[in-house]
């Protein structure tokens, strides 16, 4: 599945597809969160994985928010 369709289908009310979600962003979140990390934390605060795990938060409000056919997801 598209994530477009993914999201569809949890905006629909199959919240098991989060994870299938999760695992098919998880690349473009960690590259994102990464570069937050080179460009913005001098001074160290955050360690890559707790910012990455952090971004599921926002997935998730990405999803609920996401409007069909105005743009892609991810």
């Amino acid at each position: 599945m598209t994530n477009e369709e993914l999201v569809a289908a949890i905006q629909a009310g199959n919240k098991d597809l989060m994870d299938q979600l999760w695992k098919q962003c998880y690349g473009f979140i960690k590259l994102q969160a990464a570069r937050f990390l080179h460009r913005w934390d001098g001074s160290n605060h955050f360690e890559l994985e707790d910012l990455t795990q952090q971004c599921y938060f926002g997935l998730c409000e990405a999803c609920r928010t996401f409007m069909p056919g105005q743009a892609s997801f991810c």
